[in-house]
């Protein structure tokens, strides 16, 4: 993660309550993806994507053929798996750039790859209300064959005589940090920064509401409605 405060000076400003919170302009960065995992992902999704359009070539063909039939229908998924890899690959080995400047009113968030920017959102901080932040579980179930092992006098764990079928359960934590804002002609708006707090946790996220002017509130756990994914 790089942190870089853009002014030294620090400025007073009237919050909403009656105390006085310190304003600072800043930039952080999540931490840039080593290589050799962008490598990979790039030769994996590369590779799903030239079989699913392989696979969706001969319904293609037949359509180009013989005219329409319900063999294209199905073959309409095949042609989105590349675009929905390619935009999963691209946002997990993103940078997220999160920019603030008060002289300015304003708050910018970035998304880039490789350097390269290809998302760009810019907030004004008199909108901004506060950093929230909240976390979900997904629990996961696999089952696994665990070995059954006798009884050995000479050893400590005798020879296998058995299996059984054990099922096992872990915990995924996702911790989500959002700034809400409100504007009279757009309504209400959130930025999702929560990338910049991977190994990080509260201790940046407050630093970070405080610098902007904001309340940062702890909402605990909120279980997401429909379908998670990631």
């Amino acid at each position: 993660m790089t942190t870089e405060f853009l002014s030294p000076e620090l400025r007073k400003h009237h919050t909403m309550g009656s105390d006085h919170g310190l304003l600072k302009n800043f930039y952080i960065s999540s931490k840039e993806p080593d290589t050799g995992p962008i490598v990979v992902g790039m030769l994996l999704v590369g590779g799903f994507s030239a079989l699913s359009l392989f696979i969706a070539m001969f319904p293609l063909l037949i359509l180009f053929l013989e005219g329409f039939s319900l063999v294209f229908v199905f073959s309409i998924p095949f042609l989105a798996i590349p675009f929905f890899l390619i935009r999963y690959f691209v946002r997990k080995y993103s940078t997220l750039r999160l920019q603030v400047n008060h002289n300015e009113d304003s708050i910018v968030v970035e998304r880039a790859f490789q350097n390269k920017v290809w998302k760009r959102i810019r907030k004004s901080i008199s909108e901004a209300q506060i950093l929230a932040y909240h976390y979900y579980v997904i629990t996961s179930s696999m089952e696994v064959e665990k070995p059954i092992h006798g009884h050995s006098p000479i050893r400590r764990v005798g020879p296998v005589i058995d299996h059984r079928t054990v099922t096992e359960h872990s915990d995924n934590v996702h911790q989500k940090y959002h700034i809400h804002g409100s504007s009279t002609e757009g309504g209400t708006w959130e930025l999702d920064i929560s990338k910049l707090f991977e190994g990080a946790g509260h201790d940046m996220a407050k630093q970070i509401a405080q610098s902007i002017g904001i309340e940062f509130p702890d909402n605990g756990e909120i279980v997401p409605k429909g379908l998670v994914i990631g």
